[in-house]
Formats: structure tokens, C-alpha cells, sequence
């Protein structure tokens, strides 16, 4: 502090270089460590000092500056040392410096430390500038918890899940079989095959399933389905004794046929073979059976498994190039931005996008494929006005448990962060509507926005940062995890990505509460339960201890805050609707009622006139922050992350304050769960739902296994 003064003096001296910062700052970067002195100890005089700031993962480089008589020296250079090494220690991944391209020596000083040009940009009007943004990689130790933005004290951690491993293991019923000799259906058994010949799935079937044929051919035993069958892997039984999963699956399955002991030999056969592919940690089961079939979220809930019919193979024949979104338009602060599947004229303004960033052509090649009719990539666009300011592209087949993404975006747009964001939270989102899946990115040392957007939507940075590239990771869960699903989630994430949880359901106590893992590779550590849901989003921990509400929302404010109504007459191409972080206004008293870090579901009222609701709870979304904000302030949240307008908004305050709650990880019920059942499961009294109300654990996790809550792409 005593060199403070000195600072700023300095800092004045160079203000066409710097700009204006109120003295106030100074102190605060002082306070918070992040103003680095050269001192020359005879004279006790500073000589240099370098500013940095920033949100993790990427430092900030506000100012340097060296007393001219020691220039030429090595004190600028050794200022910045110290700062990298400052930097690597508080866990950032890159540090960027942002120069007037009419300031040579300052740009030539950055460019020798390693700093790379980026971008340009304009600067203010008023000077008429271009500025340089340039930025350099940090050998910044790879954390699987480094969303915690916290410096672990342990050795490096790498989450070793592979890319890519074999398909998983499906198993198929009789019928399937039947469908492929017999032609039936249109072919929809024949695509299961072809998507073994793809990779999607290995196909299986059952010790049982042969059995079954070789009675049902011993007069035939040139039998060519039986001798398909022969040709296929088989699943043994399991020598375990099957009876108490048979009855869990009967009464489930065949309530019915089951509680008056009516079970047909065909009946008993599914449920053997199903019981079977439980068992052995099979992660599909093929069936035509509609009962099965009907049951399918419950049965993956409870164990683990996917049921699917053989139309989820059908071939994606549709055009390749409408793959990806329905188009969606906003405006907001005369700003436009469209996203929509890419065209072929799109296509000519991408490669040159890509082209401009120095993209690899290995890279660029495999970005701009199309994929095949079984494993089409979705390739998506966002657009400023006329202007394509950033695209992405993945396979949409996540069959085989894991996707890459190509992303990329011209960062001298003011609207890329928001490009950037929609386009990664569009792509995890949809690939995990059909299974959990892994998605890896690749990144370059000029990506550094797209890096750190990347981790703020839970990517994990798989290899070291200095490397030419960096790698990132996460899991696309999709799902809702309760105490009731927890064994079965940690069992997919052990057999699908090696990531091994304990299978002991953990409480709740606050986001900083810690949760055991271990990787396929043998590491060992902690990760907070807030940084594990960022990994595995989208998804929402429903566990024990974690407090819920559901409060009301009009059928037209859901429709324009995540397209959750069923009434389409609302779109009003507000901002809120390609934002991953969105906000829910309610008066002033409610704020007593939204628990902090934890959960909300949103409730559709019935609404009026044409805007008529189901009176069912529709969504469930994790709960990021709450508080109270001025009339002001609200209506600005509104307009970036809401839908009220400036009217509704001073109606609900009164002149007062309003309760703001900004929430993400939206997910939709695939079964929208009506107010008289909430009421039978103590989600709802006699009020109906016209304020917040607290949900206890039990409710919730009810609400859960009725509703069925997925990640919807379109959201």
C-alpha cells in the first residue's frame, strides 16, 4: 500500500495508453492482490507495475507500465513473469492483453512474452481505434474441480474418460428378430441392424432367447432365424435369483395381468429377458412390447437401463442441412441474432469464418462433414443481423456414448458470448435427449472466449494447458438424479465414462458438500456437488437435504421464457429465450420462500381467455442465486434474461422491490403433472398454486418419477 500513490501517479502519466480508472479501483485491485511492483530497493522508488483482473478461467492484463529510465532492462518482462506465475497459481487457464494497434512497442512487447493476436476489434469512438487482443496458454494444473475456482493443494487430476469407447451393449426381444425375417414394420427392425453395422449398439441376445428357438426348431434345424440367432453374442443368464426383480418388473409392467396372476408365456418371457439385460448392466433393451415401452422413463430411472422401441433406429433419411434447431429470431438493443440449422449458403460464410481463425484443415474438414444417414452431425448457425457471427457442428448419434464439437466465432462481435453460450447449451442438451453421452472440444491457443465459455457450462480441461491444443470434456447427463435413481446413474457413469461415484446416495448440506470419485485410470479426489451437476449438465440433483419450491407461471410467460407452453401464439423473439441463465420475477415477500442453491419447478396456471393453461407443473430448473432488486434493475434483468414487461414489472413491485430468481439447467416434464395429482402427492393444498410454495423431499421426488423432467434441446 505505501507504493499505492505511486501507482496511480504513474497510471495518470500514461493515460492515452490506459484510460481513465477512479482512484477507488486502484485500492480494490490493491486489496484483492492483483497489482504486481518492480521497487528499486536503494532508492526505494517503484519502477514498474503490472495490473491483472478477470473472472476464472481467464485473467486480465489492465496495465503495465516501467518508468522510462529503466526500459530496455527486463523489468517489464519479469513484471509478467510474476504475473503468469500469480495467474497459474489462482488456477487460471490463459491471461489476454488488450493494446491499441497504433501502440508498436507495447504490441511488440506482448508479442515476444508469448502473447498471440486473436482478434482485432474497434475501440471507443471517440479515439477511433483498433484494438489487438491477444492472449497466451497457462501450465495450469487440469482439475476436474476447477469450476470451484479454487487452487487444490493436491497432485493433478485428469479425468481420463475416453473420447470414445465401444458401443454400449442392447439387447432384443423375439419379436425384433421376427420383424427382420418376416419384413414386417416397415423396415424399423432392419435399421437396428444397420445400426450395428454403424457402431451405434452392439447387438446382443439373451441365454433365454436361443433356448426358446431351439425348442421352437427342433424339426428345423436348418432354421435360418435360428441359425442368425446362433451368430449373434449372447448374454448368459444371470446365476443370481431373479425372483424379486420379476416381481418388481410384473407389477410395473403388467399391473394388471400381474395382480390376478394372468401372466401369458410371452409376458413371462420379456420380463425374463429384460431381468436379464438389468442384471448384467446391459444399456438398452429392444422391444415392441407396448406395456414395456410404456414404462420406459421409470424403468431407466429405476435401473439404469433405456428401453426402446426399433423405430428410435429408423434412418435419419431427412435433409442433412435441417438438422439442429427450429429457427429462432430475437431482438434486443437493436441487435438481431437468428439461430437456425446451416444452409449451403451459410456454409460459404463459415469456412471462411473458420478460415480467418487459422483453423487446422484436419479440423475444419471434420467440422464441416456431414455425417452419414444413420449418424448425421447437426450443424447450426447464429447470425448478427446479416453477419454469421458463430456456428458449431456435432454428431447427433450419441449411441455410442460420445460426440466432438467443432464451435467457432468471430470474437470481434459484441454478441459472441451470447452465440457461443446458446450454441454449446443447444448441442449438450440434444445429445442427451436420446442417452447420456460424453462430448469432447478441442480448442486451439486462439479460443480463449470459446474456452471460457466452455467451462462455465461445466467442460473440464482434459490435458495440459500449454499444449498447441486443449482438450475438454463433460458428460451429458439429462436427467433428474434423486435418492431413488442415484445407484442406477452412478452405474451408467461407471460402465458408460468410467467416472466412478459411490453408490451411496450423498446429502445435500450446501454446494461446497463433496462427493468421492475415482476415473477408470485410478485417479482418486473430491468435487463439490455443485461442480459435479456443471460436469453432468444438464442435468438437477433432487438429493436428500436439497430444498425445493414451485411457484405459478402464466401459460404466455412460459411459452416466451423457455417455449414451455403448449400455447405457440406467444413467441415474442424476446432475449430470454436464447440464454441458458434465465430469470423468474415474483413479488418482494416470495423472496422468504426461493431457497438458495436449490431448486424450482414451475407450475403453468390456468391462465385467460386464449391463453389458456393445463394447471400442471410443467418444468424443474436449478435455482443459481436470489435476491431483491430495485424497479430499475429488474426491468434491465428482465429485458436480458426475462419476459415482464416495463408495466407488468411495476404493477408486481408497487413502488418497492422485486424477488429475482436466476435459474438454469431448465428441464421440461415429458408428463406435465396436473393440480389434482399434485395435490395427492402434498405438492399443492387448496390455495391452487397462486404463490410460492416450499416443497418437502419426499413431494419433489414424486414429482420427479411423475413427470419424467428432460433436457429439451429447444429450451
Amino acid at each position: 500500500m505505501p507504493y499505492l500513490e505511486a501507482v496511480i501517479d504513474a497510471s495518470n502519466t500514461e493515460r492515452n495508453s490506459f484510460g481513465f480508472l477512479p482512484r477507488a479501483v486502484y485500492h480494490e485491485f490493491a486489496e484483492r492482490e492483483q497489482i504486481i511492483i518492480a521497487v528499486n530497493l536503494e532508492t526505494n522508488t517503484l519502477v514498474g507495475y503490472t495490473i491483472f483482473a478477470g473472472a476464472l478461467p481467464v485473467a486480465k492484463v489492465r496495465q503495465t507500465y516501467v518508468e522510462s529510465s529503466w526500459r530496455g532492462k527486463g523489468v517489464g518482462e519479469r513484471l509478467i513473469s510474476e504475473l503468469i506465475v500469480q495467474c497459474e497459481r489462482r488456477s487460471y487457464l490463459s491471461v489476454k492483453a488488450t493494446v491499441a494497434a497504433d501502440l508498436v512497442a507495447a504490441n511488440q512487447f506482448y508479442g515476444k512474452l508469448g502473447f498471440t493476436e486473436i482478434f482485432r476489434k474497434p475501440g471507443g469512438k471517440s479515439k477511433n481505434r483498433s484494438l489487438i487482443v491477444r492472449a497466451r496458454e497457462l501450465d495450469t494444473p487440469s482439475l476436474l474441480n476447477f469450476s470451484e475456482r479454487v487452487a487444490l493443494s493436491q497432485s493433478e487430476i485428469f479425468l481420463d474418460v475416453p473420447v470414445a469407447g465401444p458401443a454400449p451393449h442392447y439387447l432384443f426381444d423375439l419379436n425384433v428378430i421376427f420383424d427382420v425375417i418376416r419384413r414386417r414394420h416397415n423396415g424399423d427392425a432392419l435399421a437396428v441392424f444397420s445400426a450395428s453395422f454403424e457402431n451405434a449398439v452392439r447387438l446382443a441376445i439373451s441365454e433365454e432367447f436361443v433356448a426358446e428357438l431351439e425348442r421352437t426348431s427342433l424339426q428345423h434345424p436348418d432354421d435360418p432365424l435360428l441359425q442368425l440367432a446362433r451368430a449373434l453374442p449372447v448374454v448368459r443368464k444371470p446365476s443370481n435369483d431373479q425372483t424379486a426383480l420379476l416381481e418388481e418388473l410384473a407389477s410395473l409392467i403388467f399391473p394388471d395381468r400381474h395382480r390376478i396372476g394372468r401372466l401369458s408365456d410371452q409376458d413371462k418371457a420379456d420380463l425374463s429377458h429384460l431381468a436379464t439385460a438389468i442384471s448384467e448392466n446391459i444399456a438398452g433393451f429392444i422391444t415392441s412390447e407396448k406395456a414395456m415401452l410404456r414404462q420406459s422413463m421409470v424403468i431407466r430411472s429405476r435401473y439404469g437401463i433405456d428401453v426402446v422401441s426399433p423405430n428410435v433406429f429408423a434412418s435419419a433419411d431427412a435433409n442433412f442441412s435441417t438438422l439442429g434447431p427450429s429457427p429462432i429470431e430475437v431482438t434486443f438493443e437493436q441487435t438481431t441474432l437468428t439461430s437456425r440449422p446451416m444452409t449451403a449458403e451459410d456454409e460459404t460464410s463459415a469456412r471462411a469464418l473458420a478460415m480467418a481463425q487459422g483453423t487446422p484443415a484436419y479440423l475444419a474438414k471434420a467440422a464441416f462433414s456431414q455425417g452419414t444417414s444413420r449418424s448425421p452431425r447437426a450443424r447450426v448457425v447464429v447470425r448478427d443481423g446479416l453477419e454469421l457471427i458463430a456456428f458449431a457442428t456435432w454428431e447427433t448419434n450419441s449411441n455410442s456414448g460420445a460426440t466432438r464439437l467443432y464451435i467457432f466465432g468471430n470474437y470481434a462481435d459484441d454478441s459472441i458470448n451470447l452465440a457461443i453460450d446458446h450454441l454449446i447449451d443447444f448441442a449438450i442438451r440434444s445429445v442427451s435427449e436420446k442417452a447420456p453421452a460424453i462430448m469432447t472440444v478441442t480448442l486451439g491457443e486462439r479460443d480463449v472466449l470459446i474456452k471460457e465459455r466452455a467451462i462455465k457450462a461445466g467442460f473440464s480441461q482434459q490435458n495440459e494447458s500449454h499444449s498447441a491444443t486443449s482438450t475438454f470434456q463433460k458428460i451429458c447427463l439429462g436427467q433428474a438424479i434423486t435418492a431413488s435413481n442415484w445407484m442406477s446413474v452412478a452405474q451408467t457413469l461407471k460402465d458408460r465414462f468410467g467416472l466412478i461415484l459411490p453408490f451411496e446416495t450423498p446429502s445435500f448440506s450446501g454446494l461446497d458438500a463433496k462427493v468421492s470419485f475415482s476415473t477408470a485410470k485410478g485417479s482418486r479426489a473430491q468435487i463439490r456437488l455443485k461442480a459435479l451437476e456443471d460436469f453432468l449438465s444438464p442435468a438437477v440433483m433432487a438429493l436428500p437435504g436439497r430444498s425445493a419450491v414451485i411457484v405459478p407461471i402464466w401459460p404466455s410467460f412460459a411459452e416466451a421464457l423457455f417455449r414451455g407452453s403448449e400455447q405457440r401464439d406467444f413467441l415474442t423473439g424476446q432475449r430470454a429465450q436464447i440464454v441458458s441463465e434465465k430469470c423468474y420475477l415474483l413479488k418482494k415477500a416470495g423472496i422468504a420462500r426461493i431457497p438458495e442453491n436449490g431448486l424450482v419447478v414451475f407450475y403453468e396456471s390456468q391462465g385467460k381467455g386464449k391463453a389458456t393453461g393445463r394447471s400442471a407443473a410443467i418444468a424443474l430448473a436449478r435455482i443459481q442465486r436470489r435476491y431483491l432488486a430495485s424497479q430499475e434493475a429488474a426491468l434491465k434483468l428482465a429485458q436480458l434474461r426475462g419476459v415482464l414487461s416495463e408495466t407488468e414489472i411495476k404493477e408486481m413491485a408497487g413502488g418497492g422491490d422485486l424477488c429475482v430468481v436466476e435459474f438454469d439447467n431448465l428441464m421440461l416434464f415429458k408428463n406435465p403433472v396436473g393440480l389434482a395429482r399434485l395435490k395427492k402427492i402434498k405438492c399443492a393444498d387448496d390455495a391452487n398454486l397462486v404463490t410460492a410454495r416450499p416443497l418437502s423431499n419426499s413431494a419433489l421426488e414424486s414429482l420427479i418419477e411423475l413427470g419424467q423432467p428432460y433436457a429439451a434441446a429447444n429450451v
